[in-house]
C-alpha cells in the first residue's frame, strides 16, 4: 500500500511533527509513506531525512496556488500514494478533487478551524466557504481531540467524523533520568542539555505568539524567583513576541534565570534535562497540545491551563495540575507546588 501525506509546508508545529512521526510509523508497518508539501519542506525535511522518511515538494510560492494550479497537486500526490491521503482540512482536499484525483481523503482537523474568527473579513469569509466544499471533499475527517469533534460538528463537516488523538513514539522518551540517545531528528548544533546542578529546571516550549501565555508565564516566573533563588526557566521555541518576552524578563528583573534558547529539534532532551513542564496556554486555542504529550511521555508533572483539548490530556490532580487561563499566581502556585 502506498500512502501520502500532504502538507502545506514543513514548518515544525503540532500538526507537521506528528503527521511526520505518523508517516514515520507507518512505514515500520510496512506501509509506502511519503509526504507530500505544496509548498516546501523547510525545517521539517531534517527530521524526515534522518527518521527515513521519504518527501516530495511542489514548491509553489502562496497556499492559494493549490487552488490555483490545482492538478499539480493531484499529480503529485497521485504518484506519491494510491491509497487514503491524509491532508489538512483547510482545503487541500478540495484542491486535490478539482485536480482529479480519485482516491480516498482523510481529512484531518489540528486546529485552523478555532481561529477562523480572528482572520480579517475577506479571509474569514473565504475559509468558510472553502470549509463546505472541502467538507464535500474529504471521505472522512479526523478531530485530533474530543474539543476539537465537538467544534467539527458545529462545522460543515464529511459525511464521517471521529475523534483519533494526536500521538507520539514513546521509545524516544524517557523518565528524565534513563540515558537516551539524541531524538532521530536532532541536529549538531541542538542544545547539549544537561541538569542544572542543584537547581529545579521549569521548561516550557512552543511559538512565542500572542495567547500562548508565554507572558503570563514569566509573570509567575517572577513570584517564583520572589519565593526561591533555586528555580530556573528554560523557553524553546521562537517568533514575533520573542524580543517583546525578552524584554518582559528584564523588566521583571528575572533575566539571569530565564533562558531563551530558541527552537531545538531534540525535544526529548530538553524534557528529560528538566524537573517540571509547563504549558502555560492563554487565549490561543489548544486544539491538542503536543509539547503536553511529549513531557508526560518523558514522565515529567505537569502544569498546564484548562485550554482547548488540554484537560483531555492533564487530569487534574491525577496526572498533573490544571490552571485557569491568565492567572500568574495561580501558575506560580502550582509549579512551587511541585518544586519546593
Amino acid at each position: 500500500m502506498r500512502l501520502a501525506f500532504v502538507l502545506f509546508r514543513g514548518e515544525l508545529g503540532g500538526a507537521e511533527i506528528v503527521t511526520a512521526e505518523l508517516a514515520r510509523a507507518v512505514r515500520k508497518k510496512g506501509v509506502d509513506a511519503t509526504v507530500v508539501f505544496a509548498l516546501t519542506s523547510d525545517a521539517l525535511a531534517e527530521r524526515l531525512e534522518k527518521t527515513g522518511v521519504p518527501y516530495r515538494e511542489l514548491a509553489m510560492p502562496y497556499h492559494r496556488d493549490v487552488l490555483l494550479h490545482p492538478r499539480r497537486l493531484a499529480r503529485l500526490v497521485g504518484e506519491a500514494g494510491d491509497g487514503a491521503v491524509l491532508v489538512d482540512c483547510a482545503y487541500l482536499g478540495l484542491a486535490l478533487r478539482a485536480g482529479g484525483y480519485r482516491g480516498r481523503i482523510v481529512g484531518v482537523e489540528h486546529g485552523p478551524l478555532l481561529e477562523l474568527r480572528s482572520l480579517p473579513l475577506a479571509r474569514r469569509v473565504f475559509m468558510r466557504v472553502a470549509r463546505v466544499a472541502n467538507a464535500r471533499a474529504d471521505d472522512i475527517e479526523v478531530a485530533v481531540s474530543q474539543f476539537m469533534l465537538d467544534r467539527l460538528k458545529a462545522s460543515p463537516h464529511a459525511n464521517r467524523i471521529l475523534c483519533i488523538p494526536n500521538g507520539i513514539e514513546v521509545g524516544d522518551y524517557g523518565s528524565g533520568t534513563e540515558p537516551l540517545g539524541p531524538h532521530p531528528s536532532a541536529s549538531k548544533d541542538d542544545h547539549p542539555w544537561v541538569r542544572a546542578g542543584g537547581q529545579i529546571v521549569v521548561a516550557s516550549a512552543g511559538r512565542f505568539v500572542r495567547g500562548k501565555g508565554f507572558d503570563v508565564l514569566l509573570r509567575a516566573f517572577a513570584l517564583i524567583r520572589s519565593r526561591s533563588d533555586a528555580v530556573v526557566l528554560r523557553l524553546a521555541g521562537g517568533g514575533p513576541d520573542l524580543d517583546a518576552l525578552t524584554l518582559l524578563a528584564e523588566e521583571l528583573g528575572i533575566a539571569g534565570s530565564v533562558h531563551f534558547h530558541g527552537p531545538i529539534r531534540d525535544m526529548p532532551a530538553l524534557w528529560r534535562s528538566s524537573d517540571i513542564a509547563v504549558i502555560p496556554s492563554d487565549t490561543f486555542p489548544e486544539s491538542f497540545s503536543m509539547v503536553t504529550l511529549e513531557a508526560m511521555a518523558s514522565a515529567l508533572p505537569i502544569v498546564a491551563t484548562r485550554n482547548g483539548g488540554i484537560p483531555e490530556l492533564v487530569l487534574d490532580g491525577l496526572t498533573g495540575t490544571l490552571v485557569p487561563r491568565g492567572d500568574p499566581r495561580a501558575l506560580a502556585d502550582a509549579i512551587l507546588a511541585y518544586a519546593l
